[in-house]
């Protein structure tokens, strides 16, 4: 058992915001890759979004044996609501991300942490992910009704930032669709960013809920699941 939150000495503190969403039966895959971070240096933070399946108790079986583990529930706010959440909720000098249906590969912290800290001018970095079980396609942000690939995109679950900057940057903003790309923009404004090569970050394209598969299907002249 992990009884002892305090991080080691000379590693940086990176707080692991987890939002999720009714996502119970998927969600151990997500939180078991942040609890397996190389980089032990961690809080890990699940933002329940007004969940009403058995999340709360999925996150508390973990939790019992990691004191890592936070879990705060509010009501439904939407991803934008829950990363802020985080951010707010966060005590690390650094901030990422984890979306609850992807996960983590084993030294994706690490490498990050790592690079920020030897980067002391760079106040943010992004990128570096596999995409699992889809296509690289996504819909383009600035061109409505035609996809790109994701390798151009801004990935708000690959975001990496020194807590810091949230008094500058701002936190996200509730849009439909473009809420990391809206964010992106007012960082890479204000503060040095930088793009990182590793593929360390799990996309997974084949959860039927998520927003990119919903926008996916109404750019290519399909319907958005559920609909």
């Amino acid at each position: 058992m992990v009884d002892d939150a305090r991080p080691p000495k000379n590693l940086s503190l990176v707080s692991v915001v987890v939002p999720t969403y009714n996502r119970a039966q998927l969600f151990p895959r997500a939180l078991q890759s942040a609890v397996s971070q190389t980089h032990a240096s961690l809080e890990i933070i699940v933002v329940d979004d007004g969940s009403t399946d058995s999340t709360r108790e999925v996150v508390s079986r973990i939790a019992a044996v990691d004191a890592r583990v936070r879990y705060v529930y509010q009501a439904n706010q939407g991803l934008a609501g829950a990363r802020n959440t985080g951010i707010a909720t966060a005590q690390g000098d650094y901030v990422t991300f984890l979306d609850s249906d992807d996960e983590f590969c084993a030294d994706h912290v690490a490498l990050r942490a790592e690079h920020l800290d030897e980067h002391p001018a760079t106040m943010m970095v992004h990128g570096g992910l596999e995409v699992v079980n889809g296509s690289w396609m996504v819909p383009d942000y600035y061109r409505p009704g035609e996809l790109v690939d994701v390798r151009e995109c801004a990935v708000g679950a690959t975001f990496f930032f020194r807590r810091l900057i949230v008094a500058t940057v701002g936190g996200f903003v509730h849009r439909a669709y473009g809420e990391d790309t809206e964010f992106f923009e007012r960082a890479t404004a204000r503060v040095v960013v930088a793009r990182v090569p590793w593929p360390t970050y799990r996309y997974y394209r084949d959860t039927p809920d998520s927003i990119v598969t919903k926008e996916l299907g109404t750019a290519t002249g399909g319907n958005p699941p559920g609909q």
